[in-house]
This record gives C-alpha cells, structure tokens and sequence, in this order.
C-alpha cells in the first residue's frame, strides 16, 4: 500500500511545522518586541539569508538547507515526486507536487518573514536608543543599513510568498547535490521492517534487534503496530484454529507471513494456498 499523504495528514504536518524551530525563532521574536530593549546588533539572524543567492536555485539550496534529509524527491517525477520525513512516525511520506509547495513556503517565506520581524524590531530599539543620545557609533552604523535590509527582505518575502515561485524551486530540487533519488532507494533495504512508534525491526543473521528509524532507512511503508514479545489476539489464535487444525501447518503459515514481512525475497521463496472452496485461502492472501 503506498503511503500517499493526503489533505487530513497534510494538515496535521502543517500542524507540526507551526511548532518547528522557524516558528520557535518567530515566537521568540514576537517575545523580543514585547521587550524591545532586549535586541542588540550582536543577537544572530533567524538564518544567513545573505549566503545564498536570491533566485530558484538560492531559494532552492535554502529548502535543502533547512530540511536536510527530511525532504528529497525522486528522479521519476509524477505523484511521488517528493517525499517528506514524519517527524513522528520517522517514515517518509510521497507528497503531491502543489502540497510540496508548503515545504519551500516554510523554509523561505516563513523564515525570511521572521529575519524580517527581528531587524524592524531592532531598528526600532536603536531608533529610541538615538532619541535617547544613547546610540553607540556601531549602532548607528548598523541603524543606517538597516531601512535597505528590510525592503529588500520585503521584496524577497513577496517573491517567495508566490506559488510561480514554489514551482520553480522545486523544479530545482532535482539539481542539488544528494536530493534526487529514485523509487528504487525507497523501501528496498533488506531485513528490516517499519513498525510503529518510530522504530524498525531489523532481521540480523541469528537474532534481530529494535531500534530507532533513521532517514537513512528510506521507509514509506509499515506496520504501523509496534513489537510485542509473545503477543497473542483471540481473534486470531480462533481463526488459526478453525482453518488451520494441524499445529505444523499452523506453524508453517505463520512463517510464511512473516517471512513476507522481509523485502527483497531473500530466500527466493513463492508461496501458493490451496484448498477446498471456502477454506480461508483469499482472506490468509490479503493478510499476506
């Protein structure tokens, strides 16, 4: 089952990214503008946005940056074209291309907003601090340049508020250096199996061990249930029961299901269930 994202999780991420650390930096700055006097010209930018060229492939490179690993897209195109990390589950999950467009939005708009929010507030303590006759020469320095800052920043935030503009950046994706994958690099690792919570099941030669998912895993697809040592279900010990009576073949079948748990068919493996009609074959399929 492919993991598309849709509208009720895109808005959930949206959720997640209203408390992700651009917003934290905004929250800050609001906080910062209650107490104005509390800005200097030595507090750091929300990020470097002068080291980056102003154009697709600057705003681009800023996406990269910011995301990291969280954010790649494959070679292929189409619906899965990109895909973006769950922050909780820690599976990458496809994204459409017009709700990829909230990616570049929260990396570019939303941050140079906030540089934006920080150097007016800053302009309006050094401001009052000149009424004041209490402005350092580098204050006022720095109060000089600051008007020009600013509109330019109100230019780019125009710009990268655009939709034209989030096409382009993510039609320049694919030209950065360690984005672009295939569908091939999804899912296709050997021995281990997504489970919920955040964590993965990795088969190793003689045991197998649980651990925390990594981007490096590239998983789209679990079980979305976590493991349980020793779990049983009424329900299905009942329906093991009835169908398949014989303990070994009961064994077997559940071999067979879990083996196809593992990627890759390793052991180069069919399984075929037969039977008398109404015997359970098709539902014992589905659940394969």
């Amino acid at each position: 089952r492919l993991n598309i994202i849709d509208t009720a999780k895109m808005k959930e991420l949206s959720k997640q990214f209203k408390e992700s650390k651009v917003a934290k930096q905004m929250a800050e700055v609001k906080a910062n503008n209650e107490a104005i006097d509390n800005i200097s010209i030595a507090d750091e930018p929300v990020f470097n946005w002068k080291d980056y060229e102003h154009n697709d492939v600057g705003f681009a490179e800023m996406v990269a940056d910011y995301w990291g690993d969280a954010f790649v897209c494959a070679a292929e195109g189409g619906s899965r074209e990109f895909a973006l990390l769950d922050p909780e589950t820690k599976r990458y999950q496809y994204l459409h291309k017009d709700r990829a467009m909230r990616v570049v939005y929260e990396a570019t708009y939303i941050r140079l907003k906030a540089e934006r929010e920080r150097l007016t507030a800053l302009k309006e303590n050094l401001l009052k601090k000149a009424n004041q006759d209490q402005i350092s020469p580098e204050e006022n320095a720095r109060l000089d340049s600051l008007e020009d800052e600013i509109k330019y920043l109100t230019k780019l935030i125009n710009k990268t508020g655009t939709t034209s503009c989030h096409r382009a950046v993510l039609a320049q994706m694919h030209a950065i250096p360690g984005k672009e994958f295939t569908m091939a690099d999804f899912d296709s690792k050997k021995n281990i199996i997504g489970l919920g919570k955040g964590e993965t099941l990795e088969i190793r030669a003689r045991d197998f061990i649980i651990r925390e998912t990594v981007p490096e895993d590239r998983i789209t697809m679990s079980t979305a249930a976590g493991y349980e040592p020793g779990a049983t279900h009424p329900a299905f010990d009942k329906y093991l029961n009835t169908f398949l009576p014989d303990e070994e073949l009961r064994r077997f079948t559940q071999k067979c299901l879990g083996y196809s748990l593992v990627s890759g068919n390793p052991h180069k493996l069919l399984f075929i269930f037969h039977g008398e009609s109404d015997t359970d074959q098709t539902p014992v399929s589905y659940t394969h």
